[in-house]
């Protein structure tokens, strides 16, 4: 696809773990493009009018654009409260990079504890041998406690 706003996302907005930038099975959406924009506003809406739920659990966040991540988050939350609950699975271990996307969002939402989800499995491999001292190492927990 070629013209304006066309292509890779901005590798600055997304993570670029193994190479994966804004093209995950087969669907590169445009988060720059106003239709696209739009479409996914309006879909938001409908599925809130819908099932009348009060947040969602967004997957793979890090595929998508952290610009229009925060924008979409912030606009959700001033059109439907401020008890309008977000969570996004950014599956990523590195402390830096989760860091680095919730600045870049703006701290609109939270993120699943990757790290937190692999002490607590190396805990279960290790047993009594765990010092569970170190169980939030690294996490978001121990980072972001507030969060």
């Amino acid at each position: 696809i070629q013209g304006d706003n066309k292509g890779w996302a901005n590798e600055e907005l997304v993570d670029n773990e193994n190479g994966n930038y804004d093209y995950l099975m087969y669907a590169d959406l445009d988060f720059k493009h106003p239709e696209v924009i739009q479409n996914i506003y309006d879909w938001a809406d409908w599925f809130m009018e819908t099932t009348g739920v009060a947040g969602f659990r967004l997957d793979a966040v890090k595929h998508i654009d952290s610009f229009f991540m925060r924008n979409f988050i912030r606009d959700m939350k001033e059109k439907y409260g401020d008890d309008f609950y977000v969570f996004g699975e950014f599956w990523n271990p590195d402390k830096e990079a989760n860091l680095d996307y919730l600045e870049k969002t703006e701290e609109h939402f939270d993120l699943v504890d990757v790290r937190l989800h692999q002490n607590l499995f190396e805990a279960s491999q290790a047993g009594a041998n765990y010092d569970l001292r170190g169980i939030f190492t690294d996490s978001l927990v121990e980072l972001k406690p507030d969060k």
